[in-house]
């Protein structure tokens, strides 16, 4: 079966830091790839 799947909405970046402690002193930080859509084509993609 071939399912085809389009999701609207805003694809967001979500910046972590490594350090604990106030964010002006963090040095390094990771990047996460967020928001709603995103996260339902992704999941959906890798349940195909």
């Amino acid at each position: 079966m071939n399912l085809d799947v389009i999701t609207f909405g805003e694809t967001m970046v979500c910046f972590a830091a490594h350090e604990v402690g106030p964010l002006e002193q963090a040095e390094t930080f990771a990047k996460i790839v967020a928001g709603a859509e995103s996260n339902v084509a992704v999941g959906w993609r890798g349940s195909a």
